[in-house]
């Protein structure tokens, strides 16, 4: 776009960008990163299957980005974990064995 364009551009429309083909930060493109390929794939990926995805960045602050999905692709069977402040959803499917750890128990993690 022009530089003309970009001004008339609202915030969520210039952070779409990240998702258009050949995007990319990278000051140098080398044989691992700054190539443009990622998002667009992303983006594509989860418009095949139904569902949105949506990024908001504010300046110094940080940027979300959220993924819907069609509920029926979300039901999945899981063990929920929490570590370090963060909760994880380990698919049942990978779940080998389950441990029951506490302070005092003989087992230890």
């Amino acid at each position: 776009v022009t530089e003309a364009e970009l001004e008339k551009m609202t915030e969520a429309q210039i952070h779409k960008f990240i998702f258009e083909p050949g995007f990319s930060t990278a000051a140098a493109v080398t044989s691992v990163s700054g190539r443009g390929v990622g998002m667009d794939v992303v983006r594509t990926n989860i418009d095949q299957i139904g569902g949105t995805i949506d990024i908001k960045s504010v300046a110094g602050e940080g940027s979300s980005v959220t993924i819907k999905i069609p509920l029926t692709l979300a039901i999945v069977s899981a063990l929920i974990v929490e570590a370090g402040g963060d909760r994880f959803a380990i698919p049942q499917l990978a779940v080998v064995e389950l441990v029951r750890a506490r302070a005092n128990s003989e087992h230890r993690i």
